[in-house]
Parts: structure tokens; C-alpha cells; sequence
């Protein structure tokens, strides 16, 4: 089900399904095209998860400001959490969600139970600025078959780049001008943002799942992330992208057994 909750000047979609005693959260990452759209293909995807869980995918609000500091990001969906009454949830946050999972797990303790962070890193400015800038000066330049083509490049391991990737791309069609300006926004905060000398603060039980082919963030900021949080840590062969969270048969298992254990 694709619902819409506004609060203030703040307008955010999100998709709930499922019917389990116990709540999850989504939170996706970066993307040109909003995931929350792709509802019925989530459901599909998380079907594994909705006996024990009604699960919850947030997108980014509406309406987002020429400059979206994450911290503000993270706020933000925060109060539309906490505005559907949710508590205590097992949150998988993905790339840029996962920035926002952080914050939230350390500003909002009351909101996570247990925690995933997949493909992310505490400090954007390390790893991924220089990939997200380059996104951002496509997009501005209206490049958009470019913009697709090389998103799904970094995304994506090569192995499913060649499989899969035209499809990939023509799932994205037609971006449009408001796409790319969202795209920019959305993407504006994120090589400014850092909570690594706040990690100390998140006190849910954690599981942070990397990947050694990973071209956005890189390998060795899943590790740091670990290390610094004291947490359990995954990390996945050369064989995957950024996306293993899409590409892994067993990520999912992985995330779900976490939860549950």
C-alpha cells in the first residue's frame, strides 16, 4: 500500500506491507527514480520477511530544499516515523539510507531495535563524494542517458551490467527535468556528512554487510564502520557492486536471520 504523510511543509511517500507483529523499516538509498514506486516489486522482494513484520519503505520528502543536509534528512523521516506511531524497529538502511539509519539510531534511540547498514559509510566526504559529485554535474548538465548509464556502471557489478543493465536503465525512463532537480538535491548532502565521532552513541545491535566490489563507498569504509561501532561485519567477494543488497541470492536471508536472531 503507497501512502503520503505530511507534516508542516514536510510531504513524504512510503510503502507498507506485510502483516507481522514486529516492524521494519526500509530506508533505500540515493536514486534517480523513486523506489517507493516500485511497491509491488519491494513486496516481492521482502516477501520472506512479512509473516514476522509489516514492513515500511520510506522515500525522501517531496519537497526537498536546494540544499538537503542529511542530518535534516534524517530528521525528517524521523518525524514521519514517529508520526505513524512506529517504535522500536528493525531498520535496514542501504548507501545513502544507511547515513540516515545512523543518524536516526543516534539521535532517535527509541525509533531502532536492531540495525543494517548496507554498502554505507560514516564519513561521505572518504568514499563516495567524488562518485556523487560526478552524478550531480550530469544531472545539472541534463545528461540523462549518461546519468542512467553510469549510475548503473558503479551500482553494479559487471557481471550484471551485462545481463541485466539495459533493462535496468529503460526501468528508469523517462527522467524528466523535476527528476534531475530532485536528484540534485537529494544528493547535495551527502559528501558533507559525517557522524563518525557520534558511532559511540548507537547502542541497537548492529550487523553492517559490505562488499569488496563495492565502487561507490568502497570496502574498507564497511570495515571502519565495524571496527568503530564494535558490531558483527559481512563483507561479500569482487564479484558484486555497491547494489549486493539487489545482486547477493542470500543478502536478504542474511538481513532477515539478523533480525530474528
Amino acid at each position: 500500500m503507497r501512502e503520503t504523510v505530511t507534516i508542516d511543509d514536510i510531504r513524504m511517500a512510503y510503502c507498507r506491507f506485510g502483516s507481522g507483529g514486529r516492524t521494519m523499516v526500509i530506508l533505500p538509498g540515493l536514486s534517480i527514480k523513486s523506489v517507493v514506486a516500485q511497491e509491488e516489486l519491494l513486496a516481492e522482494a521482502f516477501a520472506a520477511f512479512t509473516e514476522a513484520f509489516t514492513v515500511y519503505v520510506f522515500d525522501r520528502r517531496d519537497n526537498p530544499p536546494e540544499i538537503y543536509p542529511l542530518e535534516e534528512m534524517a530528521e525528517d523521516t524521523a518525524r514521519v516515523m514517529a508520526a505513524l506511531g512506529l517504535a522500536d524497529c528493525c531498520i535496514f538502511g542501504a548507501s545513502q539510507g544507511g547515513m540516515l539509519a545512523q543518524l536516526i539510531a543516534i539521535n532517535h534511540p527509541e525509533l531502532v531495535s536492531r540495525l543494517v547498514l548496507g554498502s554505507t559509510t560514516s564519513r561521505g566526504a572518504d568514499s563516495a563524494a567524488a562518485v556523487v559529485d560526478s552524478w550531480q554535474t550530469l544531472a545539472r548538465e541534463g545528461r540523462t542517458e549518461e546519468l542512467a548509464r553510469t549510475t548503473v556502471e558503479y551500482l553494479y557489478s559487471p557481471a550484471t551490467v551485462t545481463a541485466a543493465g539495459d533493462a535496468i536503465i529503460a526501468g528508469m525512463e523517462p527522467i524528466t527535468p523535476d527528476d534531475l532537480e530532485r536528484f540534485i538535491r537529494l544528493a547535495s548532502g551527502t559528501p558533507a556528512f559525517s557522524c563518525t565521532d557520534r558511532l559511540g552513541e548507537i547502542h541497537a545491535k548492529t550487523l553492517v554487510i559490505g562488499c569488496f566490489g563495492d565502487r561507490v563507498v568502497g570496502w574498507r569504509a564497511s570495515v571502519e564502520l565495524a571496527e568503530r561501532l564494535g558490531c558483527a561485519l559481512f563483507v561479500y567477494g569482487p564479484e558484486y557492486g555497491h547494489a549486493v543488497y539487489d545482486e547477493a541470492p542470500d543478502y536478504r536471508r542474511l538481513v532477515l536471520e539478523f533480525f530474528l536472531g
